[in-house]
Formats: structure tokens, C-alpha cells, sequence
């Protein structure tokens, strides 16, 4: 009997239908299919419930395997990645390396980046002008997430009305 494999796109599919259904471990099951078979898309997705610890079990590995996934979807093309790996970085405190990633996001042309980065400048008054200058980075560009230019538009309102 001939053994059926699917294809990654299809596995990445069925394994986002399974996570909409909260079928967690069916999708990590699914998406790490993919992901082992080159899908860039499978292995963020991977990375990102070792990262969240959603479908998995918990473990002290969890970080690291996220972040070896990262990699791994980065190495592939994948920006979302960079973007999630930076996220994560920030979360457990490793500012510098949350920075450049998000740096290397915006460098690539993704702007929602800039908001990332606004947000870290925005935690010392003394860095205003850097913060307003990375929101005006996010709102000249036309094709922003919306949520993201709500927010910019936001943050500049209440920076420029402080004063």
C-alpha cells in the first residue's frame, strides 16, 4: 500500500482550520507536518505555539524550540518570522535583539514594524522625536495594517498634543 503525503499548503490549511476550531493539537500536529516538509508559513505557526504554548505541552525547551523554528522560517523567506521572533524577544526582555529584528522588518519594507519600534522608544520621554518619527514611517504608508494605523495616528495625536 502506497503511503499519501500531502502537500504543505494543504497541511497548512487543514491545520488553520483545526486552530479556528480550537483543535490546538491537531493543528501543531498538522503545521509541524508542513513545516518539516519546508512550508515557511507551517514552521512560523510552529514556532509560534512553542512560543505561546498553545497545542503543545508545557516545558522549559518551549522558547527554545520556538526560536529554532523562527530561525528556521527566516532562513526560508519568511518575514513574519522576523516579526514574531521579535515579539518574542521583547517579551522576555531581550530588547536589543526584539530592536533589530524589528529593524531588519522595517528595513525589508514592512512598516507595521515602525509601530514595534515607536512602542519600545516610547517608554523614555527623552526619545520623542525618534517615536513621531517612526509612527510618520507607519501612516506614509498607504498600505498599512489598519489596526496599526489607528494606533500611530493614536499615539501621534496624544505625543503632538503633550507638547
Amino acid at each position: 500500500m502506497k503511503t499519501v503525503r500531502t502537500k504543505p499548503e494543504n497541511l497548512f490549511a487543514k491545520a488553520c482550520a483545526c486552530y479556528e476550531k480550537r483543535r490546538f493539537q491537531r493543528a501543531f500536529f498538522l503545521f509541524l507536518q508542513g513545516a518539516r516538509q519546508g512550508n515557511d508559513e507551517c514552521m512560523t505557526r510552529v514556532a509560534d505555539m512553542y512560543d505561546d504554548e498553545v497545542g503543545v505541552l508545557p516545558s522549559e525547551d518551549n522558547l527554545d524550540r520556538a526560536r529554532a523554528w523562527y530561525r528556521r522560517a527566516i532562513a526560508a523567506g519568511n518575514i513574519t518570522a522576523l516579526h514574531n521572533l521579535g515579539v518574542s524577544y521583547r517579551r522576555t526582555g531581550d530588547i536589543l535583539a526584539a530592536k533589530e529584528c524589528f529593524e531588519q522588518v522595517l528595513a525589508a519594507g514592512y512598516t507595521d514594524a515602525a509601530l514595534d519600534l515607536a512602542k519600545m522608544y516610547m517608554i523614555c520621554p527623552n526619545h520623542k522625536e525618534t517615536v513621531l518619527a517612526y509612527l510618520k514611517i507607519l501612516l506614509a504608508d498607504e498600505e498599512a495594517i489598519p489596526c496599526c494605523r489607528e494606533e500611530a495616528e493614536a499615539l501621534v495625536r496624544t505625543l503632538e498634543g503633550a507638547g
